[in-house]
This record gives C-alpha cells, structure tokens and sequence, in this order.
C-alpha cells in the first residue's frame, strides 16, 4: 500500500518527488540524536492508524532498569537494548519511555508514515481545503468507514497471542 502511494504521488508529482529509502513503506524518520532522548506519553494522532512506526534505541544505558518502552493501553513494559528496533501503532497505542540516569546515553530513529499522505491520495491528490464543500462533507462522513477499516488490519491481542502461541 504505501509503495504504491509513493508511485502514485511520484506521478502527480513528476521527477522531483522522491522516496526516502526505496523500497521501504515508510515515508518520514526523525533521528533523535540528543545524548539523553526521552519521549514523555504521548499518540503520534497524526501518523496513519493502520500503519506501524518503527523505533529503533541506540547507546550506553541498562535496558533492564531504565529507558523502558512503556505501551499504556496494551499494559506493556518493553526492555529493548542498543540496537533494538520494535514496531508499533504509533497513532493508536499511547507511548513513551521511561526516565534514563544521569549517565545513561540513549538515542533513537523512528520510521513512519503521516496519515496526511493517505487523506491526500483519498482526496484524488488535492488538498483537504482545496475540496469542493460537497467533496469535504463525503470524505468527512467516510470518516468511520476508514477508521474501522483501518483499524481491522490490525491484528487483536488474542489473534497475536495465537499466532506467537503465548498463553
């Protein structure tokens, strides 16, 4: 699906438009590269709700007591050390981590996808503003339809719970 969406964007877009990592479905990274990189909770509300986002934590830090990855709606602590990388719903799943010590070195880089990229193709490449008002109110009542279809392509704990055999 986002490949596509770069190909398509790419043609009404001409030559100038360019996919940051070929042949990778994601469109935007952020390197955090400040020596002690702690996000507060928060949802990228912003980021596409059927895409995941994929964090990968770098440094000098103890995985097992600090820095944790804290995923609020799932009841998740993650212990993910230097050179770890995890997915998830960004923009579903409330995050953030843990506080680090006043040693500790911890940095990150995330890949993701912007929900706005998706609106805009769904629009047939115009703006939401630049909508005929009619066009606006269709897409806003469509609204539901792609959330829950969206959301559908995720798979539920239970599901993911069967296919790793976790009890």
């Amino acid at each position: 699906m986002c490949l596509t969406l770069g190909q398509d964007i790419k043609e009404v877009l001409g030559d100038d438009f360019q996919l940051p990592y070929p042949d990778v479905p994601f469109f935007i990274d952020t390197a955090n590269t400040g020596k002690q990189v702690v996000t507060q909770m928060h949802v990228d509300f912003k980021n596409t709700l059927f895409g995941m986002c994929v964090i990968a934590v770098f440094g000098k830090f103890n995985h097992k007591k600090h820095s944790m990855l804290v995923l609020k709606e799932l009841k998740f602590l993650v212990q993910l050390k230097h050179g770890d990388i995890i997915f998830i719903p960004s923009a579903l799943a409330t995050h953030g981590n843990t506080v680090l010590t006043p040693t500790d070195i911890h940095r990150s880089w995330t890949m993701f996808n912007s929900g706005v990229l998706f609106r805009y193709c769904d629009t047939g490449f115009c703006t939401f503003e630049s909508l005929a008002p009619e066009d606006a109110h269709n897409m806003e009542k469509m609204y539901p339809v792609f959330f829950w279809d969206y959301m559908s392509s995720h798979l539920t704990l239970q599901e993911l719970k069967s296919y790793h055999c976790v009890a």
